[in-house]
């Protein structure tokens, strides 16, 4: 798994990926734990940060983010990377209910620890 380095500012990106599994495969090999998320028209986040980085990927429909006085639609096909303490909004400004992939990069405190199947026995 390739991880991501911390990101340093908004990035809006193609996919490659299809469909939705494909996105999951996506967000996962670049290091993401993610979840999916639904909003019905008109729903509005107000401005607001998170301490990780996060992506967005807009697996039905359109949904609008706002970022430094910039708005940016996203929908299938582009992934909106946004860096921790990144003060956004956003807003589904359709008539039809969006659905889109979360990803969130949190730093973990300790890597797990692999140890060898044989430590044990002094090998």
């Amino acid at each position: 798994m390739s991880k991501q380095k911390p990101l340093k500012e908004l990035i809006i990106l193609p996919t490659s990926a299809k469909t939705q599994k494909e996105l999951e495969k996506e967000l996962k090999d670049e290091g993401y734990d993610f979840y999916s998320w639904s909003d019905m028209p008109d729903a509005y986040y107000p401005p607001h940060n998170h301490s990780h980085d996060e992506c967005i990927c807009v697996i039905d429909g359109k949904m609008c983010f706002y970022v430094a006085g910039n708005e940016y639609e996203l929908e299938f096909g582009k992934k909106l990377y946004l860096p921790k303490g990144t003060i956004h909004e956003s807003r589904n400004k359709t008539k039809d209910k969006v659905t889109y992939l979360i990803g969130e990069m949190k730093v973990r405190a300790c890597p797990p620890q692999r140890v060898h199947p044989l430590a044990d026995r002094g090998l």
